[in-house]
């Protein structure tokens, strides 16, 4: 609820600053054209490097705003902690993790692990403790 309201609130201030200033327009203007120049090799009124780098430094961002927020959703799978099974209390097996898995990791900065129980069958996520 918390990230929804942050999300919601960033949205509003944006859309504010669309109606009272038109900036967004001017932005989504500028990259229509300097698309079109660099397509057409026509002059622009920035550097073509300059407005590459924007651009990829811009696509950079929202990749990692997809991801972060991809890795707050899967938090949710996260469902032990430690080496015992959260349905019938047994010791679980470590079993192989999947690039997700390892990618949530490393974007938590928390050792996860992918653990199985042998007594009923319980399979998900772990925090190693």
């Amino acid at each position: 609820m918390r990230r929804s309201l942050a999300f919601i609130s960033l949205t509003l201030i944006l859309v504010g600053l669309q109606l009272a200033t038109q900036v967004g327009s001017l932005v989504l203007d500028r990259l229509r054209a300097g698309v079109g120049a660099i397509l057409a090799g026509a002059e622009f009124q920035i550097s073509p490097l300059r407005f590459e780098a924007g651009v990829c430094t811009l696509l950079v961002g929202l990749a990692l705003g997809v991801v972060l927020l991809w890795s707050s959703r899967a938090r949710a799978d996260v469902r032990a902690v430690g080496y015992l099974c959260p349905h019938c209390g047994s010791r679980t097996r470590r079993v192989k993790r999947r690039r997700r898995h390892r990618l949530l990791g490393v974007v938590m900065g928390e050792s996860i692990a992918r653990r199985e129980c042998e007594t009923c069958g319980w399979v998900g996520l772990s925090v190693q403790g």
